[in-house]
């Protein structure tokens, strides 16, 4: 991976190393088509990454690829040709819609997959879920002229007669209005771009009426909104409801009022998916920007005045656990998600662990045990390495320090000790294991020579060294004298 262009915003692929986690995962994918676009998930050169795990930016994506994470949810850019010569445009048009209705999705894929469609083919599916037929006509017009001349290429067969069908369905709806006029009132008030809401006068629920035709139409035309207004279509369901028993228990009646009632669940369930997705995606926004704020683009803190933990995983787990059942609907949302709170848990996890060992540092009882187990516990959260550094030999030199200390107070013991054998004067040797222990307390205690406290242990050494010598004198000179008054004794001739 390299650096796309020079503002370090993205990250292009530059190479796919043979035998790596990439190589293995291209070696999964399989190629499909998509209107006349065989294209695959495999990640080729060439590829722009603007999106990593929730991290933008080239050094935060790098930094989230060098953390080594489960699962990398990566947004890839990938250039590709048209198939258009719409107003001598030769790249190809992408076009985003969120919400689509049934028949409409069929027919503008694209959209919601943003993948390649020509620009008259986007010009005319954008026109057909709207609600102004004319408008679609229009553009029918225009497609079919272009298309009979040549100028342009259609990817979706299907496209000319689903605008037919929603157009002829306008038409009808606009002629049983025209006729309906003539035989009832109708309530304009509640009018809405998918369905109206029609009053209409007592009339023999035994005979079908213009009304019963409206109610009828109404419904089909609500169920084939592109706006998905489950409320809407509970509107024209009730209108539905209140027409002629002849129309709403028929078989078709019946039929079509299990569709609607099945299709404004489904709605409902879609707008709570959206909703949901919405949610999720301002919660993620949020705790991205968090991240941000917190940490650098190595993903290192700075700030350990915050509070702790830095980051509340509580409205994200909430959400997470929302989306769960609308996991068909989610895309890699809900996997970056996933991603997001686990790599939060355990920054602030590391957060928790580095304030550990910053403090454990600073303590003026220079406890190496304790800053030992904080080092412990922070190589095991991912504290940077440089911070653990630092701590393993802060440790030392408190240990180096600590023993110096100790040795200065076993000097100190070890005067003390031997002081009482030299005024003593006792029989030789007595007092070779303190001055043995006073001279490795001196060498350790790092001491200077002109210490009061090295000073007095010396000239205790040497006044000891000096009566042990005389005291091993005395008692040879002692042996002797009671080997003479023995006599000579020839077993014993060195007598």
């Amino acid at each position: 991976l390299v650096p796309a262009e020079s503002s370090m915003k993205l990250l292009q692929v530059e190479k796919v190393v043979p035998g790596s986690s990439t190589d293995l995962w291209n070696a999964k994918q399989e190629l499909f088509e998509l209107h006349g676009y065989t294209t695959s998930y495999a990640i080729q050169v060439g590829d722009v990454i603007n999106k990593i795990n929730g991290f933008t930016g080239a050094q935060a994506m790098l930094y989230e690829v060098r953390r080594k994470p489960e699962k990398l949810i990566m947004t890839i850019d990938r250039h590709c040709g048209g198939n258009t010569t719409f107003e001598e445009i030769p790249q190809a048009k992408i076009f985003e819609l969120h919400r689509l209705d049934l028949d409409a999705s069929r027919d503008v894929e694209e959209f919601d997959w943003h993948v390649l469609l020509s620009q008259a083919e986007g010009a005319l599916c954008a026109k057909m879920v709207e609600e102004n037929g004319h408008e679609l006509q229009r553009a029918l017009d225009i497609f079919s002229e272009m298309l009979a001349e040549g100028t342009i290429v259609m990817v979706n067969q299907g496209i000319i007669q689903e605008a037919d069908r929603r157009i002829l369905l306008d038409h009808r709806v606009e002629a049983v209005l025209k006729q309906g006029d003539h035989s009832m009132d109708l309530d304009m008030a509640g009018i809405s771009r998918s369905v109206e809401n029609v009053q209409r006068r007592s009339i023999d629920e035994e005979m079908p009426t213009t009304g019963d035709e409206i109610s009828l139409i109404h419904l089909r035309k609500a169920m084939a909104d592109a706006a998905m207004d489950e409320d809407q279509l509970q509107l024209a369901i009730l209108s539905f409801v209140n027409s002629s028993k002849v129309v709403r228990q028929s078989f078709a009646g019946q039929e079509l009022l299990e569709k609607a009632k099945g299709l404004q669940e489904l709605w409902l369930w879609w707008r709570q998916s959206a909703d949901a997705l919405e949610e999720l995606q301002v919660v993620l926004d949020y705790m991205l920007k968090k991240e941000a704020e917190h940490q650098d683009d190595d993903g290192e803190f700075h700030d350990f005045d915050i509070q702790d933990p830095p980051y509340d995983l509580g409205p994200l787990a909430v959400q997470l656990e929302v989306c769960e059942k609308f996991s068909t609907e989610m895309g890699t949302l809900l996997d970056e998600g996933r991603v997001v709170w686990e790599r939060l848990r355990q920054s602030n996890l590391r957060f928790r662990a580095e304030k550990r060992i910053r403090a454990a540092m600073r303590d003026e009882r220079e406890d190496d045990l304790a800053l030992d187990d904080s080092l412990s516990a922070g190589e095991a959260c991912g504290v940077n390495e440089a911070v653990i550094s630092a701590g393993r030999e802060l440790a030392t030199n408190w240990r180096a320090n600590h023993y110096k200390i100790a040795l200065h107070d076993e000097l100190f013991q070890a005067v003390k000790a031997l002081r009482k054998h030299v005024e003593k004067r006792g029989k030789p040797g007595a007092g070779a294991p303190e001055q043995q222990r006073m001279r490795i307390a001196i060498a350790g205690s790092g001491l200077p020579s002109d210490n009061p406290l090295v000073l007095e242990a010396w000239s205790l050494l040497r006044q000891w060294e000096q009566d042990n010598v005389a005291l091993r004198a005395e008692a040879r000179l002692t042996s002797a004298v009671e080997r003479v008054h023995g006599g000579f004794n020839s077993a014993q001739p060195e007598a």
